[in-house]
């Protein structure tokens, strides 16, 4: 665009960006419920809800990532856990000694191997 109206005329530019690929959005964050309380230990399960837009591509995994020590079938630490995507909610169940809140990060990657935004939580487990 240009302004004839003064001297010398002024010119208006405009930037337009591209984006390639589709957006990858950050997953909701999960939620957690606790059962039990036998030998002094809970379990509880971890809903993970999958991202709205997943970079165009279905989602394979998630790496779930515990702050805080929890039982797993990898032993007992704080873990960071493979858990595969069913397309839909996927569920991971660990167990902890008594309850505890514990930070939570949600790791999700399509399956070309992109990373989409983590989010991270403190659940109680």
């Amino acid at each position: 665009a240009v302004d004839t109206s003064t001297s010398p005329p002024l010119y208006a530019a405009r930037a337009v960006t591209v984006l390639s690929g589709s957006l990858f959005n950050q997953p909701p964050a999960p939620t957690s419920s606790t059962s039990g309380w036998a030998f002094g230990m809970t379990s509880a399960q971890i809903l993970i809800t999958p991202p709205l837009n997943t970079g165009g591509h279905p989602m394979a995994f998630y790496y779930v990532q515990f702050a805080c020590p929890v039982f797993t079938s990898q032993g007992y630490g704080p873990q960071n856990i493979y858990v595969p995507s069913t397309g839909a909610y996927s569920v991971v169940t660990v167990q902890t000694f008594g309850y505890t809140y514990c930070p939570v990060t949600i790791n999700p990657i399509n399956n070309v191997g992109q990373w989409g935004p983590s989010v991270t939580t403190t659940l109680l487990l």
